[in-house]
């Protein structure tokens, strides 16, 4: 049967590897209904958005897809900054608002789940506010959160952080909890005397006491039940203990469960009115839950971004693809050295097709990346409409296909008796019945798996077939008829894998231009075959096929010789434009120097002048006063001497000293890419650093700049107090410390040091 096109869309989207995509971006994601939104998503469906206007692009709007990039590319340079982005976990808190609207009391593990949201929803937006002008689309997401403070507030005045109600929440809460606490110590000061009375203590099985049917009650031996009034409520399973309440505390226990259910109505009271608050502000609250995972999905694609070193590609739709430096997108994701410089070891290709051409054929040995290159393009083109970044270089340009098929893989079907020829023969079948000019169809090695004349002739009439209807293909091959193909069809062009004869591997690079051989007559030579099989194999390839298989390899070796002319071209020039840019900072510094100087003893021969001036009118004044020859004589002398002072520097003086400037500056030259302006926070004395009361984020900064001090100052131990609390932060602390490099070891307090909820640091000196 035939396959329908969506059964086609489908089919191509998982042997592209796209639900190992979603998978990758489902793991980075935040919360959980994040994360179901990331591993489900297809391609042109985004819940950020609504349904995409029909239009030119099959259903696709151009815009819209722009939009999704768009956001990404926003929220990945947010994050790129040094301040953390406060989306943090967030729980789906949709069964509650349902609950809540039924008029269903919540726990308070969900009310403490709404305060938690409504946190972060306020934090989210203001944090965004601030890069409105850099980030306006995603403002616009976040821009209809609404501030539901009052909610938050009264649900955590009601609800500590530990989860339980606090006493101060109305005084009825505070008189009924007191009055628990009373009865029950009075409770538990009887049972201590029973246990530490010469009396009662050989009738114990041990030194304690428990509850049953949520009454205080002691073990005592079963041959001594009758010993002590009271009821018995339960026996152990040997029947050797029985668990009795003596009548002494029967009262007590009828009090406590009085004050116990009367606590409990008010705590019941209490959580209705929170439901109610809740209910009454549903369809906000729902709605910050909504923007909330919209922002989790595209903080996902902004880290999946920054881990595969991907970039935002211009996007066209005239079937145009033009990548440069692309990589294989799972390659890098699985790749063992994933990180912001990941697949740094993943062949980058160029890959093309342009207006000129719609048919791009593929060929060269097995195992040299040609299925590989059709998988990179595919998952391009999917990643694109769903707002991902693809990893290539800047500059790389790609089409909105919004259908894109692919025929990759064995086909073959036992149930339904169909072999891998048949399989592949009504996938194409479908193809043609369906695709477009803006479909892109991928097929790898067509019409494989039968008689080679027949199934070239049959993948040329194919290929021709698509091409006469605009449709942009990419396909592999190792029929000699279809490379030669590309020579005579104008809409046809060739491109091979590279194969490295001398190391028998492949290179993995894409030269597109000319087809590739299969080389399989020479792998098998190198590898050692008997000489006779080898010469009787060639002998039997037809003379043109042979004469194109020559030809291929002299085009492979000339394009490999001028690549590595090109590279050492391009080595050579970037070397000059580096020396020429350096030689023109250098030059223009020697400038801007000798003018300080110049300018600097100009000023200073104007002081010197101005000086001089006021020296002389001294002289001459003091002359007026007595006018002798020996005081004229002696006025002439200090003026003589005064101007010989202020002789201005010969040229020859200034030209050494040009001299020594100039070989300062080149000293200067040599040294400046040594140099290097290091802040160090200023250091401290102090060993204690106390992080209750704040929150993670904002202790983890504490944290971090007191251990920076703190490492300075030289201190060998440091104590942090994190508390117990709900342990957040003790958890963030202990696994920042894990990783400091000021760090040698660090352990929880003893008792006398404050237990668990301090951290003893041990810092390196």
């Amino acid at each position: 049967m035939i396959p329908d096109k969506d059964n086609l869309i489908e089919k191509a989207r998982r042997s592209l590897g796209w639900d190992e995509i979603t998978v990758n971006l489902s793991s980075i994601a935040v919360s959980s209904k994040g994360a179901e939104i990331a591993k489900s998503l297809i391609p042109d469906k985004s819940p950020a958005h609504p349904p995409l206007i029909k239009g030119g692009l099959g259903g696709l709007d151009l815009e819209s897809i722009k939009i999704k990039l768009r956001e990404t590319s926003e929220m990945k340079e947010i994050i790129a900054g040094s301040e953390n982005f406060p989306l943090i976990r967030f729980e789906d808190i949709s069964i509650a608002i349902s609950k809540a609207l039924k008029d269903i009391i919540l726990e308070i593990v969900e009310l403490k789940d709404i305060s938690s949201l409504l946190s972060i929803s306020k934090r989210v937006k203001s944090f965004i506010f601030r890069f409105r002008e850099n980030a306006p689309t995603l403002y616009k997401i976040v821009f209809p959160i609404y501030d539901l403070s009052e909610i938050k507030d009264r649900i955590d005045f009601c609800i500590t952080e530990t989860g339980e109600i606090n006493e101060n929440a109305t005084p009825e809460i505070r008189e009924l909890s007191q009055k628990v606490r009373s009865v029950k110590n009075k409770i538990i000061k009887k049972l201590e005397s029973y246990i530490s009375s010469n009396e009662y203590s050989q009738m114990l099985m041990d030194s304690y006491y428990t509850q049953r049917e949520d009454r205080y009650v002691l073990p005592i031996k079963a041959e001594y039940k009758s010993k002590i009034d009271g009821i018995v409520h339960d026996s152990s399973s040997s029947g050797a203990t029985i668990f009795l309440e003596p009548e002494k505390l029967v009262e007590l226990n009828n009090q406590l469960k009085i004050a116990e259910s009367d606590l409990k109505r008010e705590i019941i009271r209490i959580l209705r009115e929170l439901t109610r608050l809740v209910a009454g502000q549903s369809e906000t609250i729902e709605n910050n839950l909504n923007i909330l995972t919209d922002l989790d999905l595209i903080h996902a694609k902004a880290r999946l971004s920054q881990l595969m070193n991907a970039v935002e590609p211009e996007i066209n739709s005239d079937g145009n693809i033009d990548l440069k430096a692309a990589r294989h997108p799972l390659l890098i994701l699985t790749n063992p050295s994933t990180s912001l410089r990941a697949g740094t070891n993943v062949v980058p290709n160029d890959i093309t097709l342009s207006p000129n051409f719609n048919v791009l054929i593929i060929s060269g040995p097995n195992t040299g990346g040609k299925t590989l290159t059709l998988k990179t393009v595919g998952l391009m083109g999917l990643m694109v409409r769903a707002g991902l970044h693809i990893p290539a270089n800047n500059g790389s340009d790609i089409a909105i296909f919004p259908e894109i098929y692919a025929d990759i893989g064995d086909e073959q079907d036992i149930g339904r008796h169909l072999s891998t020829f048949s399989g592949h023969i009504l996938n194409i079948i479908g193809m043609l019945n369906f695709a477009s000019t803006s479909s892109l169809i991928l097929l790898d090695e067509l019409m494989i798996s039968t008689d080679p004349s027949e199934g070239g002739a049959l993948a040329e009439a194919i290929l021709t077939e698509l091409s006469d209807r605009g449709v942009k293909v990419i396909t592999t091959t190792h029929y000699g008829q279809l490379k030669a193909t590309s020579m005579i069809r104008d809409k046809f062009r060739n491109a091979s894998v590279e194969f490295d004869l001398k190391t028998l591997s492949p290179t993995y690079r894409l030269i597109q231009g000319i087809p590739g051989g299969s080389s399989a007559l020479n792998i098998a030579t190198q590898l050692g075959m008997n000489r006779n099989i080898i010469e009787l194999s060639a002998s039997l390839i037809k003379e043109k096929e042979k004469r194109l298989e020559d030809a291929v390899n002299r085009l492979e070796n000339l394009k490999k010789t001028l690549d590595e002319e090109y590279q050492k071209a391009s080595l050579v020039r970037k070397e000059s434009e580096s020396l020429l840019e350096e030689q023109k900072n250098i030059t223009e510094r020697m400038k801007e120097e000798e003018r300080e100087y110049l300018n600097t003893k100009k000023k200073r021969l104007a002081k010197d002048i101005a000086e001089a001036r006021d020296r002389i009118k001294e002289i001459i004044g003091e002359l007026d006063k007595e006018r002798t020859s020996v005081k004229v004589k002696e006025a002439k002398a200090k003026i003589e001497g005064i101007t010989e002072g202020l002789s201005i520097v010969p040229s020859e003086f200034e030209d050494s000293q040009l001299e020594k400037l100039k070989k300062h500056f080149q000293d200067r030259r040599l040294q400046i890419k040594k140099e290097k302006v290091s802040a160090s926070p200023v250091f401290t004395t102090e060993t204690e650093c106390d992080l209750r009361g704040m929150r993670v984020d904002e202790a983890r900064e504490t944290a971090i700049r007191f251990l920076d001090r703190a490492y300075l100052g030289e201190i060998a131990k440091v104590r942090i107090i994190h508390g117990y609390g709900t342990e957040a932060i003790k958890k963030m602390l202990r696994e920042y410390l894990k990783e400091s490099p000021y760090i040698n070891s660090f352990r929880p307090g003893n008792v006398q040091e404050g237990g668990d909820g301090v951290t003893i640091v041990e810092l390196k000196t």
